[in-house]
């Protein structure tokens, strides 16, 4: 009885240490990623290198550009509030 008592203690020891871990990795990699999207975009929509004034192909015909959006989530909606 004993030890199975120490095996069961152990096992839940085991499996909360691994756990711990991947969670930690999980957030350190998702920090990364952040930072890296975060640096991307400041570099293609850096001020020395692109102006929002001008449209896409100036001098031709206006680009015909496609949207998808996929919302993750939305929050509550309330026709009272304005």
């Amino acid at each position: 009885m004993y030890i199975r008592l120490i095996f069961i203690w152990t096992t839940a020891v085991v499996f909360m240490v691994l756990w711990t871990g991947t969670t930690t990795s999980f957030l350190k990699d998702s920090r990364v990623l952040s930072k890296n999207v975060t640096s991307t975009l400041d570099q293609l929509l850096n001020r020395s290198r692109y102006d929002k004034r001008i449209r896409p192909d100036f001098g031709g015909p206006p680009a015909s550009i496609t949207v998808n959006l996929h919302m993750k989530s939305m929050g509550p909606v309330s026709e009272t509030d304005q």
